[in-house]
């Protein structure tokens, strides 16, 4: 049986890991920190995350493209899966595609 304190997390308010004032913190779960991090938008996404193989203007182009998912994985060297997440809106949610009439 899981113990309380094995699922609790001490969180800061002021986001400075080493501070220990206990008016900067708070209990949360993991669940709870993500939010916190996302809410104040410390995630790291697109080009900036390190994890990342394309860059914005690569994914703009497999959102524009009309090839398969296959050909286009070839391409840019990543898989069929991951141009298939970035097509269907899973990942690069923040790189918009606009239509060259909605500009004009």
């Amino acid at each position: 049986m899981s113990n309380f304190w094995d699922k609790v997390d001490v969180l800061h308010k002021c986001d400075n890991p080493p501070c220990v004032n206990p008016s900067h913190l708070f209990l949360g779960t993991m669940k709870d920190n993500v939010a916190d991090r996302d809410s104040k938008g410390r995630t790291a996404m697109g080009e900036i995350n390190g994890r990342s193989r394309l860059l914005t203007h690569q994914v703009a182009q497999i959102k524009k493209s009309n090839l398969s998912t296959r050909k286009l994985g070839r391409i840019y060297g990543v898989s069929k899966n991951t141009v298939w997440a970035i097509k269907s809106g899973q990942t690069w949610k923040q790189v918009e595609i606009f239509d060259e009439a909605e500009t004009k």
